[in-house]
This record gives C-alpha cells, sequence and structure tokens, in this order.
C-alpha cells in the first residue's frame, strides 16, 4: 500500500507458492517409476524443473556402474544444454524471439554446445516432433542425455525426467528406454 508503506499478501504470493507445490507434487507422483527406470537402464535419473533459463534438479537416482554422470539435486544447469531442459523448451514451444529473450546470449560450455539460435530452434522442434530431446556432450564432455516431458492433467509440462548416459555407453537403442 503506497499511502501506508505497508505489505500484504497477493495472489502473486498464491501463484508461486502453487508453483512450488505442483512440483513437490509431481516428485512424490512419479518417484517409483523414476526409480524403476534406474533400475531398469542402470544409468542416472533426473528429475527437473524449467526455472527461467535453467533447469534444477528436483530429485536423482544414481547409476550403480562405475563410470556415471555427475550431478546434484538443487544443481542447476543451462536448459539448452541438457536433454531435460531442452525437452521443457521444446514443450513451451516458444517463438523464436521469445526463446531468445528467455535464454539469453548462448554460451558454449563444450565445442558441441548449440550456440547458434536457429540451429537450436531445430533442434527444438526436433524434440518436439519425436517426443524426446537428446543432449550429445553439450553441457559436460563425456555426457549425453535423453529427456522427456511430464505432463498434468490439463496437459501442461510440469517436469521432465532425464537420463544421464556416459557417452561411451550411449547409443540410440537407449532412446526407446524413456
Amino acid at each position: 500500500d503506497e499511502a501506508t508503506s505497508a505489505y500484504r499478501p497477493s495472489l502473486r504470493l498464491f501463484e508461486l507458492g502453487a508453483l512450488v507445490g505442483q512440483a513437490a507434487d509431481i516428485g512424490a507422483l512419479v518417484r517409483p517409476q523414476l526409480a524403476a527406470l534406474a533400475r531398469r537402464s542402470g544409468e542416472t535419473i533426473h528429475l527437473a524443473a524449467l526455472d527461467g533459463a535453467e533447469i534444477i534438479y528436483l530429485d536423482k537416482f544414481d547409476s550403480p556402474l562405475p563410470v556415471a554422470a555427475y550431478s546434484r539435486v538443487g544443481g542447476r544447469a543451462p536448459a539448452y544444454c541438457v536433454a531435460s531442459g531442452k525437452a521443457l523448451l521444446a514443450a513451451a514451444a516458444l517463438d523464436p524471439t521469445a526463446l531468445r529473450a528467455l535464454l539469453g546470449r548462448l554460451l558454449a560450455h563444450t565445442p558441441n554446445t548449440l550456440t547458434d539460435f536457429k540451429a537450436l530452434n531445430t533442434e527444438l522442434e526436433r524434440s518436439r516432433a519425436r517426443g524426446y530431446a537428446e543432449n550429445r556432450e553439450e553441457w559436460r564432455l563425456g555426457v549425453c542425455g535423453l529427456g522427456a516431458v511430464l505432463r498434468d492433467a490439463r496437459g501442461d509440462a510440469v517436469a521432465a525426467v532425464g537420463m544421464s548416459v556416459p557417452s561411451i555407453r550411449f547409443a540410440r537403442s537407449q532412446a526407446r528406454v524413456l
């Protein structure tokens, strides 16, 4: 209130709380399926949500294999560099101007990082058409990944499941696992 300089909760606070609750709910709902996917694949499985230009890891199941991809719950990664992030960006179906505004400058984290918006748009269209996204050593050398969105009852993408795989084990046949 400008007249009294007092603050009160608004619908914006409710909106923020609903988003946090939604992320927590999806994690609890899918945790058994993520654990089963981790057991079947033997690879590291993540649950991630889009937070601006980044993804944040909400949950994770580590690979038991001696060579595995490293990440941590609460960690972040550029959405355009990882499979779960690309899956969420593809689902958002942003026009090129909005995508550029969201992501800003595309920095190269490896020689394979997509740093051209036209190439990224093409990759997101491909991901949307096939129903999953790929990362081929775009965030970390030696680590590839697959990602697919999880949708709520309205069909909105609320999170993504990702599989991180050392490049020495990554093969197209693993795409069928997701």
